[in-house]
């Protein structure tokens, strides 16, 4: 992406502080041209319930998915089922229990 040729420029009557000024100027331009500035967002930022308990649950019940698939026994699909069930539970009491204490929070400040 970086193919775009940097024009030859007359330096003769150009000071070198000025002439180096104009070539990194015109240099950052293609840059910021060919490779733009991307952003990426953070998943848990827009879900702040998830604590750090949580995440280390969901951690553990991709553990027992990928268990119960390697091993393919009803025994460990069903404790990957049953925590996964739990954690679901959890997951909502969560959501639910944040947007509570929230709402509490902003009732109070409206005096």
């Amino acid at each position: 992406m970086l193919n775009i040729p940097l024009k030859p420029q007359d330096c003769n009557s150009v000071d070198v502080n000025e002439a180096y000024g104009l070539f990194s100027d015109k240099l950052l331009n293609i840059y910021d041209h060919c490779i733009p500035l991307t952003t990426s967002i953070v998943k848990n930022a827009a879900k702040p319930w998830l604590m750090r308990g949580i995440l280390v649950a969901i951690k553990k019940k991709h553990l027992l998915y990928r268990d119960s698939l390697q091993k393919k026994t009803q025994c460990a699909t069903d404790k990957y089922i049953n925590y996964k069930n739990k954690l679901t539970k959890l997951i909502r009491t969560a959501h639910k229990q944040y947007y509570a204490d929230w709402f509490e929070d902003i009732r109070g400040d409206m005096s």
